[in-house]
């Protein structure tokens, strides 16, 4: 259920795109979901990609 601020939000929203609100939320709820997936699949190549270490991580003790 959605607060009264979103659903009137939304019902406008949908009266301005010529459509329901329904399908607004599917639409939304669809590009949610791709983005989110889309994430975790490139935070899971960014932690099985292998650690190449430069000048700029190592860092050295002085004495």
């Amino acid at each position: 259920m959605l607060n009264p601020d979103l659903q009137a939000k939304l019902s406008r929203l949908a009266a301005e795109r010529g459509s329901d609100a329904q399908a607004l939320v599917q639409e939304a709820v669809e590009r949610f979901v791709d983005c989110d997936e889309w994430f975790l699949q490139e935070v899971d190549k960014g932690l099985a990609a292998p650690t190449v270490a430069t000048s700029s991580t190592m860092t050295t003790s002085a004495s």
